[in-house]
């Protein structure tokens, strides 16, 4: 391996620094159409002003409430950020675009490996999870719950994952490959499965044809 002091196209050669190995930088149309060309310039300007840097952020997004204070450092060191706000993630991960152009783009592609392959549009996945999230809040789900979700990395684990942000609910992801008690599940009405070593999970939310690792 060797060493090599390197200009990061996003400084402008402003800055050197020393990496290992080959580096590759990105071409420079890429990086004047990032969400952030110069990291180490964002980086400087929110040190400047943390509570005002992240306050601009939060501007871009959608809230159900405004904020009270920003930063709440009245219990230091637990501090507070976007005190008495209310925001849902998952409506401005797909809710917001669907009424805009951006609900006909792809929002999730998916390689299996067994080369299968399918791509979501922010519709559809909107609609998936808006219809996951029902079938959530008929099994009894409610805000605050925890569902445990048994299932290898295919587009469901990410509807099931969304769709339990949107109706406020906790989601613990066990992948099936990795376990090593099978038997850790059981299933038991009305709630479907159900996790042994977590009681305090409602449903178990298994892949959807019945099998367990990554190919569909």
């Amino acid at each position: 391996m060797t060493t090599q002091s390197v200009k990061s196209s996003g400084d402008n050669g402003s800055s050197a620094r020393a990496m290992t190995g080959d580096v590759f930088w990105p071409p420079q149309d890429v990086v004047r159409q990032a969400n952030v060309p110069d990291w180490e310039a964002l980086a400087r300007r929110a040190a400047k002003d943390l509570p005002g840097f992240w306050e601009e952020q939060a501007r871009e997004l959608e809230w159900y409430g405004a904020w009270t204070s920003v930063l709440d450092e009245s219990q230091k060191p637990f501090y507070k950020w976007f005190t008495g706000a209310r925001v849902n993630i998952i409506h401005n991960c797909l809710d917001r675009y669907q009424n805009t152009a951006t609900r006909n783009k792809t929002a999730l592609i998916w390689e299996g490996e067994n080369g299968d392959a399918r791509e979501l549009s922010y519709a559809t996945l909107h609609r998936e999870v808006s219809r996951f999230g029902n079938v959530l809040k008929k099994l009894g789900v409610v805000k605050g719950d925890r569902v445990t979700i048994y299932m290898g990395r295919v587009p469901e684990i990410i509807v099931a994952m969304l769709a339990c942000a949107k109706i406020g609910a906790i989601h613990s992801v066990v992948y099936p490959d990795t376990l090593p008690d099978r038997g850790a599940f059981g299933c038991r009405p009305p709630h479907g499965c159900q996790c042994k070593h977590d009681r305090r999970a409602r449903p178990l939310v298994p892949r959807p044809d019945g099998r367990s690792g990554n190919q569909r």
